[in-house]
């Protein structure tokens, strides 16, 4: 009597993984490349009609726009939007030009009550980002309070287990308790 059995797959490749999923935005089928090349197309073409008098709304190149509108899309996904703004708040001068606005605010907070966990770490980074710049104003400290973040910090603290949550949330405490000592 013969035992034949399938052969075992063929081991898997752990280098043929990271080079498939390199370029994936977190868990999702997003590319990191195609929404970095929408905005350096759309910082391009700002580029352009600034040397242009301005006589109304400009017109982007067609492959431009339909790129930014599928971008546009993608920041449904409360996690990409999340990470768009922090990643935004890394430079000084979108710090500076978006912390006033009371709808970033709103938005930030609003997020920080989700219970997702890619939406929780992505903004706790945004909010980490912001606490820790001089544009951290008594408006935001507010905002904090009337949308209860503490309650979402402390439910955060209490419950998850992600590493990368609880570092994000620590460093937004630490960021918080610098700037009331101050």
């Amino acid at each position: 009597m013969s035992t034949e059995r399938n052969p075992s797959p063929p081991p898997e490749d752990e280098e043929d993984d990271n080079v498939v999923g390199e370029d994936h935005i977190g868990s999702t089928a997003y590319s990191k490349r195609f929404v970095l090349q929408a905005l350096l197309n759309l910082v391009k073409e700002a580029q352009v009609d600034d040397g242009i008098e301005d006589s109304g709304p400009a017109e982007l190149e067609e492959t431009v726009d339909a790129d930014l509108c599928q971008l546009w899309d993608m920041t449904a996904d409360k996690e990409l939007l999340a990470g768009i703004l922090a990643n935004l708040m890394c430079d000084e001068e979108c710090l500076q030009k978006l912390t006033p606005l009371p709808q970033i605010r709103e938005c930030a907070f609003l997020l920080f009550n989700c219970r997702d966990l890619p939406t929780l770490v992505e903004t706790s980074r945004l909010l980490s980002l912001i606490s820790r710049s001089s544009f951290w104003t008594a408006e935001w400290e507010t905002s904090f309070d009337d949308f209860g973040a503490y309650d979402d910090v402390i439910f955060v603290l209490s419950s998850s287990t992600s590493s990368e949550l609880l570092l994000q949330a620590a460093k937004l405490i630490f960021n918080l308790t610098q700037v009331k000592e101050s």
